[in-house]
């Protein structure tokens, strides 16, 4: 008996399976983007808490070697705290081929051997991953141009760095605290110009003591533009600090009259701010705007807070919700306050 003939169902997909295997593929990936990306800011936060561990670390090698941490700078002369931290950093060769030599605004960059030096240094430990910050000076200019305050050609090209030494803290009943033209000036804290600061003199412990932090994302103008606010626009890792001299007066301020109020820092920072006020005040005295400012905030892209380092050498991230009265404990080195926060 002949067979009957029977139509052959098609193996390829019909246009509504394919269109719902399209689907489904879509909801799994925007289900997982968000893992995928969460994953990816944490492994650029561990490198991010890295990159300052081992400046930490660097600190804590100075102190074996010369019984004091890096000074914060020099009575305005050309250099200022990562120059003292060059050694440390596995960077010899890079410290002895620099010329020690400049002018108090410029630092090292007034020499042409030393700019070829430095523009072509590429140290990845100054730089947070999660940043969209530059990180070298470009002096493009230009009112409407993010990098405004870098315009000064003798600094292009050198890297910025990311991470800010910290010189103490502007609250008004800390002894040595002052106002100044750019902002409030402290120190008491580790990093000032001359500061040579031995463990013996952080009372408060090293446990209990800010050393470094972080200041790797952008600030923002009132007209919703982005600013870059760091300490290092303008000047990158080399540039001079000019500090003043202190006058001694009576208790409870042991120095809190300045000879000159025009100081300005470079790659310090005197804790005014919480973490992650990222307004920026179109004003010098502000402490967060223009260059040499000695207030700008410790500030960062990663969700939540900012990576602090202390001077016991450990990193830890500090919530943006701290209050600023325990950034201020932190940044004093004598206070008596010995605070926990997270």
């Amino acid at each position: 008996m002949p067979a009957t003939n029977r139509p052959m169902r098609s193996a390829a997909f019909t246009l509504v399976e394919l269109l719902v295997v399209v689907a489904i593929i879509g909801i799994l990936i925007a289900l997982l983007l968000p893992a995928v990306q969460a994953a990816r800011e944490a492994a650029r936060r561990s490198q991010c808490a890295n990159h300052l561990k081992q400046l930490a670390t660097a600190n804590h090698t100075h102190l074996a070697a010369k019984k004091h941490f890096p000074t914060g700078g020099h009575l305005c002369e050309v250099s200022g705290f990562y120059t003292d931290l060059l050694p440390y950093i596995e960077e010899e060769t890079l410290d002895d081929q620099l010329q020690k030599t400049g002018d108090r605004w410029a630092g090292y960059a007034t020499s042409p051997h030393n700019q070829s030096l430095i523009q072509s240094w590429t140290p990845p430990y100054l730089f947070c991953p999660s940043s969209d910050l530059p990180r070298r000076i470009q002096n493009i200019g230009g009112p409407t141009d993010r990098n405004f305050d870098n315009n000064n050609p003798r600094y292009e090209n050198h890297p910025m760095p990311m991470y800010v030494a910290i010189a103490g803290s502007t609250n008004p009943n800390h002894r040595e605290v002052a106002n100044a033209t750019r902002g409030i000036v402290s120190q008491n804290g580790i990093f000032y110009a001359e500061s040579f600061m031995p463990p013996a003199k952080i009372t408060d412990g090293l446990t209990h003591t800010m050393l470094m932090a972080e200041q790797s994302d952008w600030g923002l103008q009132r007209d919703g533009r982005q600013r870059d606010i760091r300490s290092s626009t303008n000047g990158g890792p080399f540039a001079s600090t000019c500090h003043s001299i202190w006058v001694k007066v009576p208790p409870p301020n042991t120095a809190a009259q300045l000879t000159d109020e025009d100081i300005f820092y470079y790659n310090l920072s005197s804790i005014r701010w919480n973490i992650n006020d990222k307004e920026w005040l179109p004003v010098k005295n502000a402490g967060k705007s223009w260059y040499g400012e000695m207030n700008k905030t410790i500030q960062s892209p990663h969700p939540g807070g900012a990576h602090t380092a202390f001077a016991d050498g450990s990193v830890r991230f500090l919530d943006e919700t701290v209050p600023v009265e325990v950034l201020w404990a932190y940044a004093c080195r004598y206070d008596g306050e010995t605070v926990n926060a997270n």
